[in-house]
């Protein structure tokens, strides 16, 4: 009987272990893709009173994350640069949710990447277009922003981005 029980704690503490690392490793990716953004879209993700985060839901329409991140090339003049043409490269980065299984009214959540270069005409390379899966082991998860307070002094509101979720 201990002996089984140890086994069965320690099985459940290799679990949580994982679950922890998933977790983690989720994190550490959006926190380094914002990271290294210039420009995150004004109206995406919603901004929410603080009593409203409860009711927010991960397969509403407006629960996404668009930001942009630029490149610049110090190496072009710019009085020799054409019509148009700019000293930068842009990559815009988009981050949406969908169910695992559409179907299914119970499946997990997938949060998708989707990175797409544009050059320096500022032009879409739609064909360059990078689409992939991040994490596909979400129960829910919610992207939101924080409706500042006229005397907020905690730094908090619309200027940081908000992320709940919850690992299957």
């Amino acid at each position: 009987r201990i002996f089984s029980a140890g086994q069965r704690g320690a099985s459940e503490a290799m679990q949580n272990h994982v679950i922890n690392e998933e977790a983690q490793k989720l994190v550490d990716y959006l926190t380094n893709d914002l990271r290294e953004a210039c420009g995150i879209d004004v109206n995406l993700p919603p901004l929410v009173s603080s009593n409203n985060v409860s009711s927010l839901k991960s397969d509403d329409p407006n629960n996404k994350l668009f930001f942009t991140k630029y490149e610049y090339d110090f190496s072009k003049n710019p009085s020799m640069l054409a019509d148009g043409q700019v000293n930068y490269t842009q990559t815009k980065i988009f981050y949406f949710v969908e169910k695992k299984d559409p179907l299914s009214a119970t499946s997990a959540y997938v949060l998708v990447r989707k990175a797409t270069p544009w050059d320096d005409m500022r032009k879409a390379k739609t064909n360059e277009a990078k689409i992939r899966p991040v994490c596909d082991k979400l129960e829910s998860i919610v992207f939101y922003r924080i409706l500042p307070l006229p005397t907020d002094t905690r730094g908090m509101g619309a200027r940081n981005i908000f992320l709940k979720f919850l690992l299957t």
